[in-house]
């Protein structure tokens, strides 16, 4: 039997993709965009986590689908701990095409300082066995 994508399940962490982004340490800054990934294929969002060694006033980050965000609310950094960042509701707002991109945006008001700040995303590519 041959292997394609067609034979692996939907489910399978080895169709499951990890993008591990830094944050910048800047102060003053909104809605920067950190970083940009075109994963080239259609995929889906199934988490988002940040984390930080230690954090100084207000810092959140943003995940977004070319301009939409796969987030609720903006994920927030809290020092020395992983926070898992809430998604939207709706499986078509985590979802994007392969020539759409994953934007990591991030936000930092006049103190906002991480070290050592992180967001990881895992995604997976979509149209494997059991969807359609």
């Amino acid at each position: 039997m041959s292997f394609s994508d067609r034979n692996v399940h939907k489910d399978a962490e080895v169709a499951v993709k990890m993008l591990v982004v830094a944050i910048p340490t800047a102060v003053s800054q909104s809605d920067v965009v950190a970083y940009s990934h075109t994963p080239g294929f259609d995929f889906e969002i199934l988490s988002v986590k940040s984390y930080c060694r230690v954090k100084a006033g207000t810092v959140t980050g943003q995940v977004k689908v070319g301009t939409g965000s796969v987030l609720q609310a903006a994920a927030v950094f809290t020092t020395a701990t992983e926070v898992n960042a809430p998604l939207v509701a709706s499986r078509a707002g985590r979802r994007g095409t392969r020539t759409q991109a994953i934007n990591v945006h991030f936000t930092t008001d006049g103190t906002g300082a991480l070290t050592n700040g992180f967001l990881t995303i895992r995604y997976r590519k979509r149209h494997l066995a059991g969807e359609g």
